[in-house]
């Protein structure tokens, strides 16, 4: 896979990866390997190795087990598109 600048989504983890939802080498591929990976999913890049070839059928795939780029990539699509839970603890009277 090849690497490329910092890869930042300040819409959606303002304050980085490694502050929610990733743990720490989770945080590092994407921030390293991040911009890379959004260029084969968008056919802005060409895959040029057969690592990136196996990326872009595991991702199409939904297969987490192929490779940790693909299982990062899938969790990071997770966390921008599903909607985060709200538990309150305030509630009304049944009387």
């Amino acid at each position: 896979m090849r690497k490329s600048i910092r890869f930042y989504d300040d819409i959606n983890f303002p304050k980085g990866f490694n502050r929610k939802g990733f743990t720490i080498k989770e945080a590092i591929i994407l921030d390293n390997y991040g911009l890379t990976m959004k260029g084969l999913i968008d056919n802005s890049l060409i895959p040029d190795s057969k690592e990136e070839e196996l990326f872009l059928l595991g991702v199409k795939n939904e297969d987490k087990s192929v490779s940790l780029f693909v299982h990062c990539w899938l969790k990071y699509l997770d966390l921008i598109t599903t909607k985060p839970k709200f538990h309150t603890l305030c509630g009304s009277k049944s009387r």
